[in-house]
């Protein structure tokens, strides 16, 4: 099976990747507060509410609705999330690398900000901003022509996710993270429906990435060379976007779904397979996927070029929509 070429679709190369495992010195921290790197994100914990409400839960962890209280009585809302008890070591460490990684993205409005972390009893608490909405991928089904008791989504609010998720991608590859989970059920929506990019428990801040552990991986959106070599570029999650662009244009659609076997998608897509064009999307939007499946990941486009893209396509396509009056 040959190789596919990776040379190339680095971001931000000037900045170097940081170490996100913890050292014999920041675990000790655990049991007594947070490590040396995170105390401007400390909060105390008499200043975190937690409520029994259940946002979202994983295998060993879950996010539950609570608030943070930032000086007087005034109230944030939060999401905090947080491990399960019997959690193994590993999800322990991996929730520290997720946190640790959070904490070097910066603000944007376009990625799910972080307002800050506490220990308590030995265990973590990480507090998100609380956005109101679905994920997009419940939203697009809700949303889809279905649904009888809802109109669906126009295209240009679907360009206008697609443009909100292309500019929060840009933001984390110049800071060189690499996301491997970018996937409609992995953008929250927040007020007046703003998309932002969420959920980092896969991601690395290194320009390439071989995966060396066994955490599961989200098939049907990885890249071509992570399938086949386990390796992960800027680009891998350019691909990824195509994957979920094509989620946007078909309500939620599942990739690949006649396929079953990850060795049967390999074998399809080494041979020069690629989704066909959903229904009712524009040819210009289609020709982007394509540009995002490319093989080689160099030849890929850029989140910036893709983002400069899905503008001009919406330009193009306002004069011949009139719902086109939200977006201004």
């Amino acid at each position: 099976m040959t190789q596919p070429v990776i040379s190339g679709g680095m971001s931000n190369p000037a900045q170097p990747p940081i170490d996100i495992h913890m050292t014999e010195e920041e675990v000790k921290y655990e049991n007594a507060g947070l490590p040396t790197w995170a105390v401007k994100w400390s909060i105390l914990w008499t200043n975190v509410i937690l409520e029994e409400t259940v946002l979202g839960r994983g295998n060993f962890g879950e996010v539950r609705l609570g608030g943070i209280k930032m000086g007087g009585n005034r109230v944030t809302k939060a999401a905090i999330k947080m491990l399960i008890a019997g959690a193994s070591e590993k999800s322990t460490a991996d929730f520290w690398k997720e946190f640790k990684l959070m904490t070097v993205i910066g603000p944007h409005p376009n990625v799910i900000g972080l307002l800050g972390a506490c220990i308590n009893a030995g265990n973590l608490y990480v507090a998100l901003e609380y956005l109101p909405g679905n994920n997009l991928h419940k939203h697009l089904l809700e949303n889809g022509p279905n649904q009888q008791q809802r109109k669906p989504l126009t295209i240009m609010q679907k360009l206008k996710f697609s443009v909100e998720i292309a500019k929060g991608m840009q933001h984390l590859s110049e800071a060189g993270i690499i996301h491997r989970d970018l996937a409609a059920r992995n953008i929250l929506l927040g007020e007046e429906l703003v998309a932002k990019v969420s959920d980092f428990g896969l991601s690395r801040r290194e320009h390439i990435y071989v995966q060396v552990s066994e955490a599961a991986i989200p098939i049907r959106w990885l890249s071509i060379e992570s399938l086949t070599s386990q390796l992960y570029v800027s680009q891998s999650d350019v691909w990824s976007f195509g994957i979920l662009l094509w989620e946007i244009m078909t309500f939620g659609g599942v990739p690949y779904q006649c396929i079953h076997t990850t060795g049967e998608l390999i074998n399809k897509l080494m041979g020069g397979y690629r989704m066909p064009q959903p229904e009712a999307c524009p040819d210009k939007i289609y020709d982007l996927m394509l540009k995002c499946w490319n093989r080689a990941p160099n030849l890929r486009p850029s989140f910036k070029v893709i983002t400069e893209e899905l503008d001009k396509i919406r330009v193009a396509l306002q004069p011949h929509i009139y719902e086109n009056s939200v977006l201004s």
